[in-house]
C-alpha cells in the first residue's frame, strides 16, 4: 500500500489495474468487474498531519518563526514559481512544530501545533535543550533583520521586502 500525505479531508482513492487477460476498453474503469485496486492513497491520516494543514493555512503559507513563504505541496512548481532551486525548496519545506515539546507536558493538539519551515524546526533542535518558541522566534527574526538566517536567494525570493522592513 502506497501512503501520500496531502492537504484535505480523508479520502480513499483506489488506482486499478486489469486482471489476468481481461480486454483493454478504450476507458477503463471498475464497471467491467475485471479490475482489481493496487494500491490505496490515503490523505492526511495523522492527527498532527492534518493539524500542520490548518496550522499553514491558518498562517497564510508562512513560518512560524522566520515568516518566510513555505511549501507544502510540489517542490519543482513551488520552486519554478519562487525562482529558486529544488535543493533550496527542502529549506522551507512545511513541517509540524510542538509549540511546547511533548517531554515538557505538550500535546498533539491544534492549539500547541505550529507550521513551521524545516530550516527553523531543524536548527531549533539542534542543540541539546531547544529555546522556547517565543524567544527562539525572537532570535529568528533578529537574525533575518541583520540578513543572516536563510541564505540571500531564499531571502530575496520568498520575502516581500515590506515583509522584511516589519520584522
Amino acid at each position: 500500500m502506497c501512503r501520500i500525505l496531502a492537504p484535505g479531508p480523508l479520502i480513499e482513492a483506489r488506482a486499478l489495474r486489469p486482471v489476468g487477460d481481461a480486454p483493454q476498453a478504450p476507458f477503463p474503469g471498475p464497471q467491467s468487474g475485471r479490475w482489481r485496486p493496487t494500491r490505496t492513497i490515503i490523505f492526511m491520516t495523522s492527527r498532527i498531519a492534518r493539524h500542520r494543514a490548518r496550522a499553514y493555512l491558518a498562517q497564510r503559507a508562512r513560518c512560524y518563526y522566520c515568516q518566510c513563504r513555505m511549501c507544502i505541496g510540489d517542490p519543482s512548481t513551488f520552486a519554478r514559481s519562487y525562482g529558486i532551486s529544488e535543493r533550496l525548496v527542502r529549506r522551507v519545506r512545511c513541517s509540524a512544530e510542538h509549540l511546547t515539546a511533548r517531554r515538557d507536558g505538550g500535546t498533539d493538539t491544534r492549539s500547541n501545533i505550529a507550521a513551521v519551515c524545516w530550516h527553523c524546526n531543524r536548527l531549533r533542535h539542534a542543540g541539546k535543550t531547544p529555546m522556547p518558541a517565543d524567544r527562539y522566534r525572537d532570535y529568528v527574526r533578529r537574525k533575518i533583520s541583520r540578513g543572516a538566517w536563510h541564505v540571500r536567494l531564499v531571502l530575496q525570493n520568498l520575502y516581500s521586502p515590506d515583509h522584511l522592513s516589519r520584522l
